[in-house]
């Protein structure tokens, strides 16, 4: 927390520089920050906003000021008549609890080959969802956060690629069409495994957009292949690759089913925005399909409506996520049975639940916005559903968690 109070500090004193004196014409300066803070009533488990984290609020801290803060200060670069480059920087909680170290979250050059066509490469955002260009940046947002049902199941936010776009214009409607391609390594916790797990993507993706009128509708579709490494991964496979040796057709069984190298994975993506006047709404779908049974196939889905009152924005929302598998394997005998056995069971585990909550956004002045949400999910039981560290009475019983969240957005 100090590290980002100290980093919030710098960036605002930069700002002030920056508005003192005039930068160069090819040089823009610019930022966003979150301060925020998150209770669980549920010491059973934790809630977490993104993948990467070992710890959240609930179990591990009562009061949690990691789950939602973040800084990002981003530079825009016109290199030329038609090229500029983009650089941002984030510090936010990553895999290890203490760590908030800045990372380079877009790095990249963006060439305008004609006025609606342009192409770009390096470190650039991955369009996986609505929000995907502004996931971090809570003051865009309405809510305190996207919603967990439907973001957490793909935790890719940048490529290591290039993408495509093109924008035109047909009967008053204004239509954006993207492809991108490249990889990405990132350090995850698993639940599963109450261990960190380095994954490998290769991504390619496509997406349209549709704006009229203040409406937005947004489809999107994304070919995943995935690899996981890590040290229980590895001793697992080991085991399976023994027993196999020794002609145990159960084990042959589950390393066909469960593979964890090149695997090929769907997601889909349906999103709507509605903003003009007093009213605005929001809903997203999302579906991820994977072709493994160590890893669940679900949909999400969330919804949001809001009515504005001068600076105050009161809103209400729902969100849920569908468990559709994978299905049970089969019980493994023999040496290193049990660690196999062990981790299928987590594998089983239902990532279900429902939220339904409530929150109010208040734009205290231009480009600061206070906000506070409230919370109740509803996990079923015979899973975590999105929690960490949960104890077993938490995973094998329904549980109603109250979550309260307070959050200061700014850009700058």
């Amino acid at each position: 927390m100090k590290r980002i109070l100290l980093a919030v500090w710098i960036s605002s004193s930069l700002s002030q520089a920056a508005q003192a004196r005039e930068l160069a014409d090819w040089v823009k300066l610019s930022g966003f920050g979150t301060l925020g803070v998150v209770h669980s009533n549920d010491k059973g488990a934790d809630y977490h906003a993104t993948l990467e984290p070992s710890t959240g609020a609930g179990r591990s801290n009562a009061l949690d000021s990691g789950v939602d803060s973040v800084l990002g200060v981003q530079a825009d670069l016109q290199l030329g008549q038609n090229l500029s480059g983009t650089a941002q920087v984030v510090s936010r909680r990553l895999s290890d609890y203490n760590s908030s170290r800045p990372y380079f979250e877009w790095a990249n050059l963006k060439y305008q080959i004609t006025p609606n066509l342009y192409l770009r490469g390096g470190r650039i955002v991955a369009p996986m969802f609505f929000w995907s260009d502004s996931r971090m940046v809570g003051y865009a947002q309405t809510s305190v956060r996207p919603w967990g049902e439907v973001y957490l199941m793909n935790p890719i936010t940048y490529l290591n690629g290039v993408d495509l776009g093109y924008l035109f214009k047909a009967n008053n409607v204004l239509y954006r069409v993207g492809a991108a391609t490249g990889k990405m390594s990132q350090t995850l916790y698993s639940n599963s495994t109450q261990a960190s797990l380095n994954y490998r993507f290769d991504n390619t993706l496509f997406n349209l957009a549709a704006e009229y009128a203040g409406s937005t509708l947004r489809l999107g579709y994304a070919r995943v292949d995935m690899s996981t490494q890590a040290d229980v991964i590895s001793a697992y496979e080991n085991v399976l690759n023994a027993l196999i040796a020794n002609n145990n057709q159960t084990a042959a069984v589950i390393k066909d089913n469960v593979t964890f190298s090149n695997v090929k994975s769907d997601f889909y993506n349906i999103a709507y925005r509605y903003d003009h006047g007093p009213w605005l709404l929001q809903a997203e779908w999302a579906r991820r399909r994977m072709g493994t049974d160590g890893i669940a196939d679900i949909d999400g889905f969330g919804l949001l409506g809001g009515y504005r009152i001068g600076d105050w924005t009161p809103y209400l929302q729902y969100a849920r996520t569908s468990h559709k598998g994978p299905p049970a394997l089969p019980l493994l005998s023999g040496p290193g049975a049990a660690l196999v056995n062990g981790l299928n069971a987590q594998f089983q585990l239902r990532l279900e639940r429902s939220n339904i909550g409530a929150g109010v956004r208040w734009d205290v002045i231009d480009n600061v916005a206070l906000k506070l949400q409230f919370e109740r999910i509803d996990k079923p039981a015979g899973g975590n559903g999105f929690f960490i560290n949960s104890t077993d009475d938490f995973t094998n019983n329904r549980r109603q968690v109250n979550l309260y969240s307070a959050t200061l957005d700014f850009v700058f």
